[in-house]
Order: structure tokens, then sequence, then C-alpha cells
């Protein structure tokens, strides 16, 4: 079943719902499309429209075009299909974010040199200190709601320790530490991206609002 939420500009008209499907990347082609199993899947419900709906999307080092496939409805809306790595009015993967506000929390570095870090990472050409601390804000207003997604009973416990910064209240103290516990995965190379998708389609599921 897809939900789908409006969350567009109303001259736009369009409904953007998240599914937690892996996308294919060509590197021969500045194209990203979903898998076909997922494709052939909506066509067989007879679900999926001939019209498409293309962003610019910042991965692998390269700016590609995301391509999502649109769905029919009874009200003749607009509904595009968007894989959770990618949030609406986000030029970069969810991943890019989260690894940034872990790597505030726990280096000891300032804004400036983590968002210079994470360019040099991911091969960014815009990544702000202004954007880290508006993600790390959004975060922060979500922090309990995150934790409740995690298992904790299977959950690892952080490598590293949170930093703390003297300019911090005490209620954001508290937020920032369910953070670094709860999003220290996203510093695992072998599954920040499966990790991130997995948390922004969930919290989309549950909440029904996108994680940042």
């Amino acid at each position: 079943m897809y939900r789908a939420f409006n969350t567009s500009r109303p001259k736009r008209k369009l409904i953007i719902t998240l599914v937690n499907e892996k996308i294919n990347i060509n590197s021969k082609s500045f194209t990203i499309t979903f898998s076909a199993e997922f494709i052939d899947e909506l066509m067989s419900s007879s679900l999926i429209r001939r019209k498409t709906a293309s962003y610019k999307f910042f991965i692998n080092n390269k700016e590609k075009q995301l391509v999502c496939p649109m769905l029919k409805s009874d009200d003749k809306k607009n509904i595009v299909i968007c894989p959770s790595i990618k949030l609406p009015n986000r030029k970069y993967p969810v991943y890019v974010y989260i690894y940034a506000v872990i790597l505030y929390l726990s280096s000891g570095l300032s804004m400036r040199k983590v968002a210079l870090k994470v360019r040099t990472k991911f091969g960014l050409e815009n990544f702000s200190h202004s954007t880290l601390s508006r993600v790390l804000n959004k975060l922060s207003l979500n922090a309990e709601e995150i934790s409740m997604l995690l298992d904790t009973d299977d959950f690892e416990e952080p490598q590293t320790e949170i930093k703390m910064r003297p300019a911090w209240k005490e209620t954001q103290l508290k937020k920032y530490q369910i953070l670094h516990k709860t999003l220290s995965p996203i510093l695992d190379p072998d599954k920040y991206m499966d990790f991130s998708s997995l948390l922004s389609y969930q919290f989309y599921e549950r909440y029904h609002k996108y994680l940042i």
C-alpha cells in the first residue's frame, strides 16, 4: 500500500510519497531509476502512469537525474513515488545530512569544518555550515520520535562519544545525546546508505512527515 501526503507548492499540485526502494545507479548514465522489479509491480497493478517526474540529485560525487514514476489517482492528482533516500527539497541523499550531524556531535569540530569535511567526503560543492545548523535543529525537534523507531535490544552502542559544547543548553544536550545514540550507525561505511534510507522511510510511515 502506498500512502501519499501532499507536501508540494499549490502551483505544482504534486503529492510525493516515499517508498523504501533501492535505486539502481548506472555509472555510464546520468539517470537514476528504480529497479525493474518495482516498476513491474506497479505496472501489473495498473497504477503507473506514462508521465514521470525528474529531480536533480547529487550522489557518488556526481550530479544526476532521479527519475520517479507517477501513479494514477481517482481525483487525477499527480502522485510521485520517491525513494526514501531522497527527500523533497533536499538535493543530497539523506545520509549526507545525517552524517554531517553525527560528525559534528562526535568530533568537536566547528560547523564550518564539518561542512568542509562533508563536501570533501561526498564530492559536494555547496554544503554549508548553515545547512548543517538547520538540519541539526530539525532532527533535534524529532529526536524522541526517531528514538522510538529503533529496537533498543539489538541496537549497537555508539563507537564515539558526544563532544559537548559550552554554549549548549540542557534541553539541547538531552536531544543531542538522543541523536548521537540513535544515529551513530551512519558512520559505518558498510551500512550508512541502508540505515539512513530505512530510517527515513520508517519515520515517514509512522509520523506522516519527512525526517528532515
